[in-house]
């Protein structure tokens, strides 16, 4: 029993630490990333443009709560894909265009899935032509009682 009590008193600072460091990192985070999606209509309906940053999700869930009546009539939703596409929050804090990454070309490339079955195709083919050498080579025949 008295060996154990150096491990309780162990854990139970490890565990405050932990929780303070939680409280610390939540703090440090800025305002902008702990916005909800009603946060973002409030934004809109405080002067009719979006005038905060948020995340790229916030929008989206922002979008869904859009009153029936207000997504077809007014001007909200458009608003809020106007923001969307210009006030992105990014992972610096700074608040910018999403991040698009750099393909480095034009564009015109050829698509991913026609490449990857070709390397396929091509692997089927290179190991077929491998498997009838080693048979040929070995004197395996090609006849069913070879």
């Amino acid at each position: 029993m008295v060996a154990a009590l150096p491990r309780r008193r162990f854990a139970s600072a490890l565990l405050a630490a932990l929780q303070v460091a939680a409280v610390v990192a939540l703090l440090a985070m800025p305002s902008a990333a702990l916005a909800t999606p009603r946060e973002v209509l409030s934004d809109y309906n405080d002067n009719g443009q979006i005038d905060g940053c948020y995340t790229a999700r916030d929008y989206e869930r922002a979008l869904k709560l859009v009153n029936p009546d207000a997504a077809q009539y007014g001007a909200e939703v458009d608003t809020i894909r106007q923001a969307q596409v210009e006030r992105v929050l990014q992972p610096d804090g700074s608040c910018a265009p999403p991040q698009v990454p750099d393909t480095g070309g034009s564009g015109g490339g050829v698509p991913t899935a026609l490449v990857a079955v070709l390397i396929v195709a091509g692997v089927v083919v290179v190991g077929g032509g491998g498997l009838w050498a080693f048979r040929r080579t070995r004197g395996g025949g090609d006849g069913p009682g070879a």
